[in-house]
């Protein structure tokens, strides 16, 4: 399938693999990585943990999480990621010719997903995304029951006659999630489009889906952007906008890119336009940052995003495998790197040692 890349990018794309791009080219401002928006959090508020991309390259091996990570994916109401690849042992697609055809096997993700417990959160995976059609057609089909034996929501499957919609109560907050993907590196669905794609989304009268289906909070799953840039484009910002102003989204997070991005507000959402990798694909050093977002939903007269908080994690690899640590707990060079990195797109980054969220900055209100 022809790149949806300019030429320009496509030059550019081998070199940006190992050096990830800081050219914010829109101009986008920054913000804090922890905010608090409501003056009060209601005592049952969620907590919801998004993820980004869990990636699967050849020979890597399952990542040793950390406490301090376990402890917080487990405490969450609900967990949403994106999972890069078809799940199980699938033969390559002879008529795939790019280097990157992943697939995941059942036993690494399995192994990630213990890690959480056995009585972890319910866990919605999107597989709407670029790597979808890497294995064939019959991958892709697997990769469904595959994540429902794993205990998983699988997210952004198209089904005829249905909204692209995935929905979830967490106790007496009814969640609305939409997971799509732009483009697909190989596209082997032929009689329909197998996941959901932006014509989907754009096509939906959300405003009548979230009130037939008594949603409370309506959230935005892209798979977008250009990978290996640590800030939006033009036409992202524009869907962003689209999104929360003309569908009635309540929040955007964002992936593909394998980087962090900036998070904006757009009227009273949130757009996090890309949390980057949760693990794997870990060349380039910018890419081995783990950022993992909590979100808290209060319900007062209605549900609504109380704070939010960004925690940062590294992927360390060490002769022994690889294993996912606090930032503050990585190598102090790394860590400093990292630091400065996340600086240039993010206001204040802190440690998990900080005090709690700082009250949203009038000022960036869009």
């Amino acid at each position: 399938m022809p790149s949806p890349y300019p030429l320009s990018y496509s030059f550019k794309w081998p070199f940006l693999f190992h050096w990830p791009s800081t050219k914010n080219h829109t101009k986008i401002g920054k913000t804090p990585t922890q905010m608090k928006l409501q003056h009060t959090k209601s005592s049952d508020s969620k907590k919801l943990i998004f993820m980004g991309d869990i990636m699967v390259m050849q020979g890597d091996r399952i990542p040793l999480l950390d406490p301090e990570l376990t402890s917080l994916v487990s405490s969450a109401d609900v967990v949403i990621g994106n999972c890069e690849a078809p799940v199980g042992k699938h033969p390559r697609n002879p008529k795939v010719h790019y280097n990157f055809s992943f697939h995941m096997p059942f036993d690494s993700l399995q192994g990630i997903l213990d890690q959480f417990g056995a009585n972890r959160p319910p866990i919605l995976l999107s597989t709407a995304n670029n790597h979808s059609g890497d294995r064939d057609i019959g991958a892709y089909l697997k990769t469904i029951p595959n994540l429902k034996e794993l205990g998983v929501t699988p997210m952004g499957q198209w089904k005829q006659d249905e909204e692209p919609l995935t929905i979830i109560d967490v106790n007496n907050i009814r969640l609305g999630i939409s997971s799509w993907t732009h483009w697909m590196n190989n596209d082997v669905f032929k009689k329909n489009p197998g996941v959901n794609r932006w014509h989907d989304i754009e096509t939906t009268c959300w405003q009548d889906v979230k009130k037939d289906n008594n949603i409370d909070l309506l959230i935005a799953f892209p798979h977008w952007e250009y990978e290996f840039q640590h800030f939006p484009r033009y036409e992202s910002r524009s869907i962003a906008k689209q999104l929360m102003n003309t569908m009635d989204f309540d929040l955007i997070v964002g992936s593909h890119p394998h980087t962090l991005l900036p998070m904006e507000r757009i009227n009273k959402g949130l757009c996090f336009y890309s949390l980057g990798n949760f693990c794997g694909l870990g060349v380039a050093w910018p890419v081995k940052l783990i950022p993992i977002l909590e979100v808290h939903v209060s319900r007062n007269t209605k549900a609504e995003i109380a704070d939010y908080k960004i925690h940062f994690f590294y992927q360390n690899h060490t002769k022994d495998g690889v294993e996912i640590i606090p930032l503050h707990a990585a190598p102090t060079k790394i860590r400093n790197k990292l630091l400065q990195r996340i600086s240039k797109i993010y206001d204040k980054p802190v440690f998990d040692t900080a005090p709690c969220c700082q009250e949203i900055p009038s000022s960036i209100a869009n």
